[in-house]
């Protein structure tokens, strides 16, 4: 059975998948650099995995999990201090739906988010796993560090030269408040006010604890 998604705004991200025994094996997305989520993104926060729950949708042929957070701190957007995010894939029973490029939060784990809403009002991730940075600490200073993931299974398009190409993803890096006052400054109109990235080795981000399944 073939599956295709389009997810994101004004098609600034594509997903094409295939579902086999209920996972999608394989996701291609359009690559985007910070000023391209930011200024997709309606809202950049700063926030903390309070709760996860999984469940299949009415026609009972897709799983979805939303994952509630509080909000920390906001760079971007106004809202409430609690947000839900809601993203296909997830563990119902024995049934997993595993969607590669779409992230899964660790209860108590720190983010930072870059949402949009979603036609039916509730809100998702920009570019899936482009839209979330992990939260570690330097060993040696003890400051938070905001982190991208490489995922498994996800190729990343680029255009160059006119022509959409693989690029390889990349882990990269900044200090936490770094990145927040970077997506101020660009909330303000200066688009080249980003942070300064530092890349990461080329290794999915190690989260701490396990996947706590609800």
């Amino acid at each position: 059975m073939s599956m295709k998604h389009r997810i994101g705004a004004a098609g600034v991200c594509v997903v094409l998948a295939t579902l086999v025994a209920g996972n999608l094996e394989a996701t291609t997305l359009q690559r985007m650099d910070l000023p391209e989520i930011v200024e997709t993104a309606d809202r950049v926060v700063h926030a903390r995995v309070l709760d996860r729950r999984s469940y299949w949708d009415e026609a009972r042929t897709q799983i979805f999990t939303d994952t509630d957070f509080e909000v920390l701190d906001q760079a971007k957007g106004d809202g409430p201090r609690f947000l839900t995010i809601t993203l296909l894939g997830g563990t119902v029973g024995i049934i997993d739906m595993i969607v590669p490029g779409t992230p899964v939060f660790d209860i108590d784990e720190e983010v930072v988010l870059f949402t949009e809403p979603r036609p039916d009002g509730r809100k998702h991730l920009v570019g899936l796993s482009q839209g979330v940075m992990r939260i570690v600490h330097d060993p040696a200073s003890g400051e938070p560090v905001a982190v991208s993931g490489v995922h498994g299974g996800v190729s990343y398009l680029e255009p160059v030269e006119g022509t959409l190409r693989t690029v390889r993803a990349r882990s990269q890096r900044v200090p936490l408040r770094h990145l927040m006052d970077g997506v101020r400054a660009m909330v303000q109109g200066n688009r080249e006010a980003h942070p300064l990235f530092s890349d990461t080795p080329e290794s999915p981000v190690k989260r701490p604890g396990g996947r706590n399944r609800r």
